[in-house]
């Protein structure tokens, strides 16, 4: 398939995100979709959602595989932050962007509204 014209980096990795998991039997697959969500999970969803349309692999292998990846690497996020703690906050580059105050401020919120925002479908 020719290349369109003009097509930026999104476009290769996308292909060659494609082209590789197209390669491997369904239970690689799974693996190489968890593991390329770590790296972007967009482009990859894409990718195995191109991958899914084309007949390579269940939609249900690659929205699986997709859920996956996000979900563990949400996990892996949640378990660095809690490990580290607010100690990382008051450190750069963190501490350029994320003051004391505002993650207070934020505590508050949560503690308040967290429940029933969880609960409550967003539009």
């Amino acid at each position: 398939m020719p290349e369109p014209s003009g097509a930026g980096p999104g476009v290769e990795l996308i292909d060659s995100i494609v082209a590789r998991i197209v390669e491997l039997p369904p239970w690689a697959a799974w693996i190489a979709i968890i593991l390329a969500t770590f790296v972007t999970e967009d482009l990859t969803c894409i990718a195995a959602g191109l991958v899914a349309a084309r007949g390579d692999l269940p939609a249900l292998d690659a929205i699986g595989a997709a859920g996956a990846g996000i979900f563990l690497g949400d996990l892996l996020l949640y378990a660095a932050g809690k490990g580290v703690g607010r100690a990382a906050l008051r450190r750069a580059p963190l501490s350029w962007f994320i003051h004391d105050e505002d993650v207070e401020q934020s505590s508050r919120w949560f503690s308040r509204r967290a429940p029933s925002r969880s609960a409550i479908p967003r539009r």
